[in-house]
């Protein structure tokens, strides 16, 4: 099962040949204008390794009717980028999961092989649910990410908008809705602990949707899959661009930040680390969580 073997300040630059770097809810519609030109700027300017590939984890627009700025903003990227359904980028205009398929050129369920390691992208089949917060999986998709599972034969990171439960906190503490993900109709998520369980090759979920504040230190998190002496996967969550009307400090302006995860040609561990594009620089404010390494249960 992973361990974290280290968690500091201290961050040396990651292997660029082992490294996705995950861009957080970006919320176009909504969002500070000046926030995508900082992310920009920063890989513009050289001063840190250009990844494999960039995964939008979901919320890419506020309403459903933002594409065009966030296909503005991921087609600059200088390298291939993915993305995920996240719940704005559906509810809110009423359109079907399929047709953002369209809209961005992406399938609700893909497999990218990127060398050291496989990525799985998992989306829910449609947006039904009453409360329009909520991310649910299909048995249909759950299937699929058991036959992917299954079939590789490298280490694989499970990008989806939702965290699993209890795996991360969030912008909104005092919310009394479950914000983790589930199966359609309820917000059980131990199916897909069963399924990650099964499963050496599971090493990391990838989230977004709780907009993660970057000093919380929940940026990496082991989470147990299935009871408690079962095995457990790394749990990453991802910072947002949009903090607009959140209460509580630091405010919009005050970051405007990345996560970096890297498994090294070693193939022993996972690293993750947060950039801070606005400062340029790895040191977010007294993020303790802005490196870890943690060293997963098959390795």
């Amino acid at each position: 099962m992973p361990t974290i073997l280290s968690q500091g300040t201290r961050v040396p630059d990651p292997d660029p040949a082992g490294t996705i770097q995950l861009i957080g809810d970006m919320h176009f519609g909504q969002c500070l204008a000046q926030f995508p030109n900082y992310v920009l700027n920063d890989i513009a300017s050289g001063q840190f390794p250009e990844p494999l590939a960039y995964v939008q984890v979901g919320d890419s627009t506020n309403s459903g009717t933002e594409d065009s700025q966030a296909l503005a903003f991921l087609n600059a990227l200088p390298k291939p980028w993915y993305t995920i359904v996240g719940n704005t980028d559906v509810y809110n205009n009423g359109r079907t999961v399929a047709a953002w398929e369209t809209a961005y050129g992406m399938s609700r369920l893909m497999s990218v092989d990127l060398g050291r390691f496989i990525l799985l992208l998992i989306s829910p089949d449609s947006m039904t649910e009453a409360d329009v917060s909520k991310i649910r999986l299909s048995t249909t998709a759950l299937s699929w990410l058991d036959a992917q599972l299954a079939a590789a034969t490298k280490p694989c990171l499970i990008g989806h908008h939702a965290p699993l439960a209890g795996s991360h906190g969030g912008w909104n503490p005092s919310s009394a809705a479950p914000m983790h993900t589930g199966m359609v109709g309820g917000d059980d998520d131990t199916p897909i602990r069963a399924v990650l369980a099964a499963h050496d090759t599971a090493w990391a979920w990838i989230s977004g949707h709780i907009h993660n504040r970057p000093y919380e230190s929940l940026f990496i998190k082991e989470q147990h899959t299935s009871g408690v002496t079962s095995p457990t996967v790394a749990c990453v969550s991802a910072s947002s661009f949009d903090y607009n009307g959140h209460t509580a400090p630091p405010v919009a302006s005050d970051w405007c930040t990345s996560t970096l995860i890297t498994i090294p040609a070693s193939g022993d561990r996972i690293e993750v680390r947060c950039r801070d594009h606005k400062q340029q620089e790895w040191t977010v404010m007294d993020c303790k969580g802005t490196f870890a390494s943690v060293k997963p249960r098959a390795a």
